[in-house]
């Protein structure tokens, strides 16, 4: 999980789109591209926080369900057959 994350650190959007430009002659087009370029960058970096974030909370969950002992099926068909929350709150000890 830590070199997840330092690698995340390194993943600097602003940087990337610099490189993208850095291939066009015509300033116009380079201002354009690095433009176009940030905003991508910039979701894919989003979209690789979001997934360790997600991921270190699977972690957690796998974690509090083995302190716990219980099973995941067993977590599984109890959550399923929960109908009087809009939300599954799992509450650590």
């Amino acid at each position: 999980m830590d070199d997840t994350l330092r690698c995340l650190d390194q993943l600097n959007p602003d940087a990337i789109s610099r490189l993208v430009a850095a291939g066009e002659n015509d300033w116009t087009n380079a201002v354009a591209k690095r433009r176009e370029a940030a905003g991508l960058a910039d979701t894919i970096a989003n979209g690789f926080a979001k997934a360790v974030e997600n991921l270190s909370q699977q972690q957690l969950l796998s974690r509090s369900l083995i302190d716990d002992g219980t099973s995941g099926r067993m977590f599984i068909q109890t959550a399923s057959k929960e109908t009087q929350s809009k939300f599954l709150v799992v509450l650590t000890k």
